[in-house]
């Protein structure tokens, strides 16, 4: 379990989400979107352990632990608010590969933001809920500490391990922006055909 493994490990998830990607758009994006889905099944079990567990004393004291007023600590979120949905505009490099981009691409992006929001908001709303501040700060998996914490650690670990599944489907979402970047910059002539 030393860097030698690790980097192994990343190369072999590098050159997965590559070869789906040299079967061709349509089996990156299959790939990706299967990654989503099994992706948002821990989201899932998270919002139903946050509902079933939910503690409105946990999470007033989580709401502000270093007692910072809303005014003071939504400015400094806001940069990572906007890093999160920095991905919105590589939608547009993408959109060569949709059957009618006029329609679908401001339609996916819509939806997917719309998700994404409900989704996160839920789902942090949930571990909020549940578990401490403190205990929360020193988590590197708060979605899997939430459920192993109210349904078990098989449940937890399976959280887990979906959530490596959605984190290799995000590499393919790159790996493929990445390819269809350069595409398009080789028909621009900007790089060699």
């Amino acid at each position: 379990k030393g860097p030698v493994a690790a980097t192994f490990c990343n190369l072999g998830l590098i050159w997965l989400t590559t070869g789906a990607y040299i079967l061709g758009a349509r089996a990156a994006s299959r790939f990706a979107a299967l990654a989503l889905i099994i992706g948002l099944i821990p989201l899932v079990i998270a919002v139903a352990a946050g509902v079933s567990a939910f503690n409105g004393e946990t999470f007033a004291a989580s709401w502000s632990p270093s007692g910072t007023s809303l005014a003071e600590s939504v400015p400094a979120s806001l940069a990572v608010i906007f890093w999160a949905f920095l991905g919105v505009e590589t939608a547009a490099v993408l959109s060569a590969r949709v059957r009618n981009p006029a329609r679908d691409v401001g339609r996916a992006s819509i939806a997917g933001v719309l998700l994404a929001s409900l989704v996160y908001v839920a789902a942090s709303l949930a571990v909020f809920g549940v578990i401490p501040a403190g205990v929360l700060a020193e988590s590197s998996s708060p979605y899997a500490d939430l459920t192993a914490r109210v349904f078990g650690a098989s449940i937890g670990a399976a959280v887990a391990a979906c959530a490596v599944v959605k984190a290799v489907g995000t590499l393919g979402g790159w790996v493929m922006l990445g390819g269809e970047t350069a595409r398009a910059a080789a028909r621009s002539g900007y790089l060699p055909p």
